[in-house]
């Protein structure tokens, strides 16, 4: 799967990384992962009604320049993969990136996806017509908006969900 790869405009970019992050989900079920299914269909349902994630382009001209999804959950039943008590986390992070004068990298729409806090993808969507982004790493950025909530799933695994949306000042 390319995770590196040129885009013809932002909302193509963001359509892009969209995918990507519904091709690991996808895979993630496949490959019977840590995160059990139920969790895994609640997570991308999750992602792909979120305007945040999914007009994340649109967003740009807010200041928003980050936007973080964080996921957890605790097992509550066994399955052939997770035991009881098991817990973990999934991360995803879309965000908007116009490298510094003199950088070979070009300007993207880039993203990580960490699970259990290990980074497991990462990705970036070539555009030139981006020409905001993140600040230096000696800027800090201000939260633009925050929301979360807890969920009981159908099998009575529980899932802690937050979207944190992050801006320029």
């Amino acid at each position: 799967m390319p995770v590196d790869e040129d885009a013809p405009d932002l909302a193509t970019a963001n359509r892009m990384v969209v995918n990507d992050f519904q091709s690991y989900l996808d895979k993630m079920k496949q490959d019977r992962a840590a995160i059990p299914p139920g969790s895994t269909r609640a997570i991308t349902d999750k992602l792909i009604n979120s305007q945040h994630l999914t007009s994340f382009h649109t967003r740009l001209n807010e200041k928003i320049v980050q936007v973080d999804f964080d996921f957890s959950g605790t097992v509550v039943q066994n399955t052939t993969v997770n035991r009881e008590g098991d817990t973990w986390r999934l991360k995803f992070r879309i965000d908007a990136d116009v490298p510094p004068v003199g950088s070979t990298q070009k300007p993207h729409i880039g993203y990580e996806i960490s699970l259990n806090g290990v980074k497991k993808q990462v990705g970036h969507k070539f555009v030139n017509s981006l020409n905001i982004g993140r600040p230096g790493l000696d800027v800090d950025m201000v939260v633009g908006h925050r929301e979360g909530s807890q969920t009981t799933l159908p099998n009575g695994d529980t899932m802690e969900w937050s979207i944190v949306c992050w801006k320029t000042s």
